[in-house]
C-alpha cells in the first residue's frame, strides 16, 4: 500500500474517531454500536470515495490490504461492513443523512488544508457555517 493512501486513510480515521467522539481506537475489538457504525463509515469511505482517486495504483487498494491497515482484520469483515452500509442508506433516513454528512466533512478535511495543516471534524464544521 503506498505512502499516500496510508496517509489519507489514517486522517480519515481519525476524522470519523474525532466525529463520533469515541474514546477508543475505531479497529479496536469493541463491538459496541458507535465503533460498528464508525467501521462502517470507514470502509464506505474508503472503498466508495478513494478508490476511485487511486486508479494508478488499484493493485494496492484492494479489500485485503485495507483489512490489513485495519489491524489486520480479514477481509470478509470489510464485505459485511459494505453490505450492512448499504442495507442501512437504503432502510435508515437518519443513518444516511449523517454518512452523506460525514462524507462530505471529510472530503473538506482532506481537500481543505493549508500548508499540510489537520483539521479537526469541529473545526470544519465551524469554518463550514
Amino acid at each position: 500500500m503506498s505512502d499516500d493512501l496510508k496517509n489519507i486513510l489514517t486522517r480519515v480515521k481519525k476524522f470519523i474517531e474525532d466525529y463520533l467522539q469515541l474514546d477508543d481506537d475505531l479497529f479496536a475489538k469493541n463491538q459496541t454500536r458507535g465503533f460498528a457504525k464508525g467501521r462502517q463509515f470507514f470502509v464506505a469511505y474508503a472503498f466508495n470515495n478513494l478508490k476511485k482517486h487511486f486508479k494508478r495504483t488499484k493493485h494496492d487498494f484492494t479489500y485485503q490490504k485495507v483489512a490489513d491497515f485495519m489491524n489486520n482484520r480479514n477481509h470478509v469483515t470489510l464485505i459485511h461492513a459494505l453490505k450492512k452500509y448499504d442495507d442501512l442508506m437504503y432502510s435508515d433516513r437518519e443513518y444516511r443523512e449523517e454518512s452523506k454528512g460525514l462524507f462530505y466533512l471529510i472530503d473538506s478535511a482532506i481537500n481543505f488544508k493549508l500548508s499540510n495543516q489537520e483539521y479537526t471534524a469541529k473545526e470544519i464544521i465551524i469554518a463550514s457555517l
